[in-house]
């Protein structure tokens, strides 16, 4: 059996091995790819797992190391599957809820542990031990009652007959509503309890393959909503599974291009969780807008295009707008849009691609450029940071019907990712709702 050369480092290390551990759940939740999958979080997290052991086995044991993996024996194989299933199951926990009830069900972990230790090994489990137990899970089982309970403070008026909402956590809500014969459903937070007035309403949608709850993560847009001087409701819908001859059964939103295959009618799912909130919440019609990255970007342009007459002002990061949106395209009102874009996004080229009916950005552009009848020429400004990465320029497209504007975020060398002002010289969310904010459906605010 394997022992550590020096055993007093043990506890220093298991302590530094939960550490380590604990950043677990922040990785998976900030993660962000249109095509990602948990299985590969999965498969890199075993990987690293393997290298970093092996590693220290060699260090500890010199190059006949791998002879450990002779004595494995059954015990071995079957605890090694355990831990396999555990950290499957730990990616789908984490993406599928929050954090806090991740950890509770982690926490149950040392009560399984020392009765399966009692019962198979005959281990006598010290008082202390037992002691120290119960006082960590009712200080955890305390966080997530509290998490699960509280109360909204702006109380809402209770849902309609068609959904069924529950609280998420804090005052953010999760509703559940049969559209067109699907299980549908979105996460919606409430405006500061000292908001006064009408409410905006904001969607935010997530990329292809993703999920409401990642691009909630990430954008931080929930930050914003939580101030009494911005006063809007926070909405994250879910997509629908696809399944075409094209794609598997990934989240998505049908907005032409690559999804031309789904029957999913998005639009009126959308429409849909609009009315639903008017009956509950004092809104103003006027007022709302759609962001969202990659494929949410192009389900915020469809908005415009096929919505209109309730989408004050769209924003997307790394998305565009498909060519089948572009060729029906047909808003009702002057609209504006902000387009925010990498120039490496290898995903939705910037220069689009023909194959997947993905129009280029400067083709975007230029569409809501001349039915807003703005100047031709944009007004640019160039900002350049110490590292090539993340320098940007801004254009913007004025004196547009109503006061709209056009305006684009070229930023070099960026990819298919969010940008923050960390990495690259923007954030995205300031950007978007600085924008959107100074909109509505007739025009700039005055």
């Amino acid at each position: 059996m394997f022992q550590l050369k020096n055993p007093k480092i043990a506890v220093p290390v298991v302590l530094f091995a939960g550490l380590i551990w604990s950043f677990g759940p922040l990785v998976v939740r900030y993660m962000e790819d249109p095509q990602l999958i948990p299985w590969q979080y999965i498969f890199g997290r075993g990987l690293t797992i393997f290298i970093l052991l092996n590693l220290y086995l060699f260090f500890e044991e010199g190059k006949d190391f791998y002879k450990n993996y002779f004595r494995i024996g059954l015990s071995g194989l079957i605890g090694g599957s355990g831990l396999g299933i555990a950290m499957i199951s730990f990616m789908f926990s984490i993406t599928n809820t929050s954090a806090a009830i991740t950890l509770l069900c982690l926490a149950a972990m040392p009560f399984f542990t020392a009765l399966l230790a009692f019962l198979f090994l005959r281990e006598k489990i010290s008082l202390n031990v037992w002691v120290s137990i119960i006082i960590a899970t009712v200080g955890i089982g305390i966080m997530a009652i509290g998490n699960t309970s509280e109360t909204s403070l702006s109380n809402p008026v209770i849902p309609s007959l068609n959904e069924t909402c529950t609280l998420y956590e804090g005052t953010t809500y999760r509703c559940e509503l049969t559209h067109n014969g699907l299980e549908r459903f979105y996460f919606i937070q409430e405006n500061h309890p000292e908001s006064s007035g009408l409410s905006s309403v904001l969607f935010v949608l997530h990329g292809y393959g993703s999920t409401a709850l990642r691009i909630r993560d990430y954008s931080r847009f929930n930050s914003l909503a939580n101030t009494k001087e911005n006063n809007f409701l926070l909405i994250h819908p879910q997509g629908a599974p696809m399944n075409t001859s094209l794609a598997s059964s990934s989240s998505h939103w049908n907005s032409g291009g690559w999804t031309i295959g789904s029957d999913v009618d998005d639009v009126d799912f959308i429409d849909s969780i609009i009315n639903l909130v008017s009956k509950k919440y004092n809104i103003n019609n006027d007022r709302i807008y759609s962001t969202g990255m990659s494929n949410g970007g192009f389900m915020s342009y469809h908005l415009a295009c096929n919505l209109s007459t309730k989408i004050a002002a769209v924003a997307s990061v790394t998305g565009s707008i498909s060519s089948q949106t572009l060729d029906d395209c047909s808003p009702q009102h002057s609209t504006s849009i902000l387009q925010i874009h990498g120039t490496l996004d290898a995903t939705v080229p910037y220069d689009g691609n023909s194959s997947l009916g993905m129009e280029s950005v400067d083709d975007l552009i230029n569409y809501w450029k001349n039915y807003n009848l703005c100047d031709l020429s944009p007004i640019i400004t160039t900002i350049n940071t110490i590292n090539p990465i993340g320098s940007y320029r801004h254009d913007k497209y004025s004196n547009c019907l109503n006061g709209v504007s056009i305006e684009l975020y070229k930023i070099e060398g960026m990819g298919h990712t969010w940008p923050f002002l960390s990495s690259f010289g923007i954030s995205a969310t300031e950007k978007i709702w600085e924008f959107i904010n100074t909109y509505d459906m007739n025009g700039k605010i005055n």
